[in-house]
């Protein structure tokens, strides 16, 4: 009896030193499947990883591949990332040898200190070396530089930035504790922000302003901002991570944005905004793209409809019935011969009324997947109002 129960503890033991290892493994923050590391580059650059690691608490990737799986380099390090268990506040770097590229990304706190000439200094570390391993610890010691600012990283992300004071005091401070509440349920960033002008194309600004602003949570940056600016009048929507998937439908989240806009209806809009966001992220986050309920108008539409073209045909037939009568487009037929005589006629112009229509320029458009200046993928749409 003792005998089984040695072996049997030795077999759970067994088990769960394997399940430590492998839980171990999934986290490392060097991850070399394409072999580019000799064991002493590995440590090298391990020792400069944990030194970030412990300094600013932070998770940290380096990540090789032969293979993206179909994907962008920037999509491969960030879903693996994400389904790694990394935390939400971290740095990462992949090397490609199948599109010969690398790729670095910050989330979380460490977004907020990298704005786009901070990625720059990283990514130029990187350039300046000969060999991947000495480019990786550059790299790495620029981001120790750039990382001293998470310091002044104080307080939560804003999700409603009004720069163009569209809304009363009152209706931000409600949307801001909505977006709040539909962001830390849904762990993903919903953000609306207001501009009196931009300098540059609306998508542009969209997306660098959710990627180097710190938008977006977990590995992949899950988020989705609105922008409205008052000149020029545009409007642009640009989802991250999940939100720039097939299973978020922003032509349904978009689908009121310009008639609210048009009617200046400011605090409806960006309310109608969150709460279809609402409705598209939890429909994804369970694996499945959102539906609309049926609604009873549309309903009494297509009985209208369908009751007009019954009608239409029921009387068809009923005319087709009346042999004995035909249609006459002249009426010299029951005219009395000689009773009209007409002696003296002209034409005389009386005035002329002209009337001026604006061409609608409430066009909007859908930008589909794209890569913003970071080197990230969005989805994007946008247009007039």
């Amino acid at each position: 009896m003792k005998k089984i129960i040695i072996v049997l503890l030795t077999v759970i033991m067994s088990c769960t030193m394997l399940l430590t290892v492998s839980a171990d493994e999934s986290l490392s923050p060097i991850v070399d499947n394409a072999d580019m590391f000799t064991a002493d580059d590995e440590t090298a650059i391990l020792s400069k990883i944990n030194d970030i690691c412990n300094t600013y608490s932070i998770d940290a990737l380096v990540l090789t591949v032969t293979d993206n799986e179909g994907m962008t380099t920037a999509e491969y390090l960030e879903k693996f990332y994400t389904d790694n268990g990394y935390s939400d506040d971290g740095i990462m770097v992949i090397i490609s040898t199948e599109t010969n590229s690398f790729y670095t990304n910050a989330v979380g706190r460490c977004a907020r200190v990298m704005d786009e000439a901070a990625y720059t200094i990283v990514d130029d570390a990187f350039l300046a070396e000969d060999t991947y391993a000495a480019g990786t610890e550059a790299l790495l010691d620029a981001f120790d530089t750039l990382l001293v600012d998470l310091e002044d990283v104080t307080g939560d992300l804003p999700y409603v930035i009004d720069n163009a004071d569209l809304l009363t005091d009152t209706e931000e401070t409600a949307l801001a504790d909505k977006l709040t509440e539909i962001s830390t349920r849904l762990e993903c960033d919903v953000i609306v922000l207001t501009e009196v002008s931009i300098d540059t194309e609306a998508q542009a600004y969209a997306d660098d302003y959710f990627d180097y602003n710190g938008y977006g949570q977990g590995g992949q940056r899950d988020g989705i901002l609105m922008l409205v600016s008052m000149d020029p009048r545009k409007w642009h929507v640009s989802g991250s991570g999940i939100c720039n998937s097939d299973l978020v439908s922003l032509d349904y989240i978009c689908e009121e944005i310009v008639g609210y806009l048009q009617n200046e209806s400011y605090a409806t809009c960006f309310n109608s905004f969150a709460d279809r966001c609402d409705n598209a992220v939890s429909a994804a986050r369970n694996g499945e793209a959102y539906k609309e309920p049926f609604k009873p108008g549309m309903s009494l539409v297509i009985s209208v409809v369908i009751g007009f073209i019954v009608a239409f045909i029921a009387t068809g037939v009923m005319k087709g019935k009346l042999k004995t009568v035909r249609a006459n487009n002249l009426a010299q037929n029951y005219a009395v011969p000689g009773s009209l005589n007409v002696y003296n006629a002209r034409d005389m112009f009386l005035y002329r009324q002209v009337t001026y229509t604006e061409k609608s320029n409430d066009s909007d458009s859908s930008n589909g997947s794209h890569t913003s200046s970071s080197g990230r993928s969005h989805s994007g749409k946008g247009g007039s109002f």
